[in-house]
């Protein structure tokens, strides 16, 4: 009983953890409207801890975070071709 209480327990610290992480991505893509540096610094954490939230509900937000990047550095582009 002991080891499954502290499965829990240490999923649940990654759990916590990782919604931290996702937060501090959230808060640099922000501040990357402003300073472009930040939001690839975003991505890269993105890409570094996308494997430690594999198969939780954060996963989705890591996904929608990096997904994020792509689209906004394509349109980047696209605008200053235009």
């Amino acid at each position: 009983m002991a080891r499954a209480r502290t499965t829990a327990g240490a999923f649940g610290e990654t759990a916590v953890s990782a919604k931290k992480i996702a937060g501090l991505v959230y808060g640099l893509q922000a501040i990357g409207l402003f300073i472009g540096l930040t939001y690839i610094l975003a991505v890269v954490i993105d890409y570094v801890k996308a494997s430690d939230v594999k198969g939780t509900w954060i996963e989705s937000h890591f996904r929608w975070q990096i997904r994020t990047f792509w689209f906004s550095l394509l349109w980047a582009v696209i605008g200053v071709l235009t």
